[in-house]
């Protein structure tokens, strides 16, 4: 199992399934993983953090993901942090591209694509 040097990452996930399974092979590679499953004041919780990575579901109920990642943006302590866009979706690739996200994660997908994907952020 690949190791990530320990990255405090904000993990934004409806499934409480996927979202444990995550959590859970995350934080046994060594990263601090901060969970949200609601989306009220979401980017203050985020603020909050200051997280080192973003992995963000993109269809989680009460967000407009392109709204979202404008205000994103405009914040000055978050615009740098990078973010990852995971979701069943066939146009993900479209949709993190069109959002300038910093890469994504197609459901479903395997421990290692989701390891991976942290350590190259």
């Amino acid at each position: 199992m690949a190791k990530s040097n320990g990255k405090k990452i904000f993990l934004i996930e409806d499934d409480s399934a996927i979202l444990e399974v995550m959590k859970l092979v995350l934080e046994e590679a060594g990263n601090k993983v901060i969970i949200a499953q609601q989306h009220e004041d979401l980017l203050f919780q985020i603020q909050n953090v200051l997280p080192e990575i973003i992995l963000i579901d993109i269809h989680f109920p009460g967000i407009k993901i392109e709204e979202f990642i404008t205000r994103m943006k405009q914040n000055s302590k978050l615009a740098k942090v990078p973010l990852i866009v995971v979701s069943a979706d066939p146009q993900i690739v479209e949709i993190a591209e069109k959002i300038k996200a910093n890469g994504y994660l197609k459901k479903p997908f395997s421990i290692e694509d989701l390891l991976q994907i942290v350590v190259k952020t």
